[in-house]
């Protein structure tokens, strides 16, 4: 029996290992070949799970593939303005936007169906720079937060979400504090909850 496991173990370590991911490409004006935005990984992938697991029909995966051409061009052309992307609970594309200047709604048409789609302008932000805000201020926020276990940027809000197992009242009064240190919204909480 031991030989077998170590025969095992030697056929593992044998594999290869896997080669890392093909950087995530931006598609650039006009929209690439349907085929080509559905080979994509990464956080276009990530983002379609989340759609077919959130969406108000789970198998309307085939509809985002469809219109993923679409979605990386409105990617694209409101690139100097986009602070954060996601899917909204009704199954709608939402596309927060730097700034005040309106766009209006729209929706994404294929064969497949329609894909609603809503902008959200107001955001000073994008998710990037808030993130990059929390790095360079990551030694002081430690100091402040020595039991925070990661950082993420809410996707609806913007704001920057520090967890913090057994955050009470005495650690969310800090919200403040630590939202001037960082030079953006912050939200402290227990993921999940």
């Amino acid at each position: 029996m031991l030989t077998f496991l170590f025969a095992a173990l030697a056929q593992l370590a044998a594999v290869p290992p896997a080669s890392p991911p093909p950087p995530l490409v931006r598609m650039a004006s006009p929209p690439e070949p349907a085929a080509a935005a559905a080979a994509k990984v990464g956080t276009d992938r990530e983002m379609i799970r989340s759609y077919e697991r959130h969406g108000p029909d789970a198998g309307r995966g085939r509809l985002i593939e469809a219109v993923w051409p679409q979605i990386e061009a409105l990617r694209a052309h409101h690139a100097k303005r986009l602070a954060g992307i996601y899917f909204d609970e009704d199954g709608a594309l939402v596309l927060r936007l730097l700034g005040r200047t309106p766009v209006a709604n729209t929706q994404l048409e294929t064969a497949a169906g329609a894909l609603p789609v809503r902008f959200r302008t107001g955001w000073l932000l994008t998710d990037r720079e808030v993130m990059q805000r929390m790095a360079a201020k990551l030694p002081e926020l430690r100091r402040l937060l020595p039991d925070m276990t990661g950082a993420a940027v809410d996707e609806r809000s913007g704001r920057l979400f520090i967890t913090y197992p057994g955050a009470d009242a005495r650690i969310t009064a800090r919200e403040g504090e630590i939202s001037r240190l960082i030079g953006a919204p912050v939200w402290i909480g227990v993921p999940g909850a």
